[in-house]
């Protein structure tokens, strides 16, 4: 378990085993991760794709140890739940590099310029060949060869994204790369961002929904007065922006 969440830390992550993972746990995360988990039992396998329907993220990186067979078969409330078909992995030893032109994922667009990043540079010497699912998976990278990188969809109201790859050295190069800690950063975020959509026509009287998986919302401090003078009045949670100030905003 990482340090309190809080001011200083955006993510809180908790590492457990898959089989010791609890109903609980699972009801407190924002976002699941299976990090080369074979298989779930058929009970938390519902459990987390029903969560993710209720709008927490996933994030599957499918390594050597992922069975194809239970992941292509998982359905949940929103069909199938992974957004492409996984086959049998591939090796290279050699290996293959990642292609910065289909960085095109508003998750990876920090990464498309060469210039900044060095993820097109990461060496992939193992990975699984896959297939994405018609009308329901969306390529977000993909490999020199062609093959998927990365897969995302919307999943309910929730958001999946798949790797066909170890992120670890068994897969090759990409975790010593500067770019592998804000890959990881940025994909989590992206899988649990979809709570809210803030990109709103300009109004006057802007009405926002926030995230309703938790009892969260906007920390707001509302104070009357300017520069040094000011003094909060109010100290609050928003749950939602629906403010109607009038003349006086």
């Amino acid at each position: 378990k990482g340090g309190q969440a809080g001011k200083d830390f955006l993510m809180d992550p908790v590492v457990v085993p898959a089989p010791d993972i609890t109903a609980d746990q699972l009801a407190d995360a924002d976002v699941v991760v299976l990090a080369d988990v074979s298989r779930l039992p058929s009970a938390m396998a519902a459990a987390v794709a029903d969560r993710t329907a209720a709008g927490a993220g996933l994030l599957v990186l499918a390594g050597p140890r992922a069975d194809p067979d239970f992941y292509n078969a998982w359905d949940g409330p929103d069909g199938s739940v992974l957004p492409l078909k996984l086959e049998a992995e591939s090796a290279d030893e050699k290996g293959i590099s990642l292609s910065s032109n289909t960085f095109r994922h508003e998750s990876l667009a920090w990464a498309a310029d060469e210039r900044r990043s060095d993820l097109g540079g990461a060496v992939i010497r193992r990975w699984r060949k896959s297939v994405l699912q018609p009308g329901e998976g969306t390529l977000a990278a993909a490999f020199g060869n062609g093959d998927p990188f990365l897969a995302t969809r919307g999943y309910g109201r929730g958001r999946c994204v798949v790797a066909t790859c170890a992120f670890d050295g068994r897969a090759g190069n990409l975790p010593g790369r500067a770019a592998f800690v804000p890959l990881v950063h940025e994909l989590v975020a992206w899988a649990a961002g979809g709570g809210v959509q803030w990109n709103l026509d300009p109004a006057w009287s802007p009405s926002v929904v926030l995230d309703s998986r938790s009892s969260g919302g906007l920390a707001a401090v509302y104070s009357k007065g300017d520069g040094k003078k000011e003094r909060p009045m109010l100290e609050r949670i928003d749950p939602s922006i629906d403010f109607h100030w009038g003349d006086e905003g």
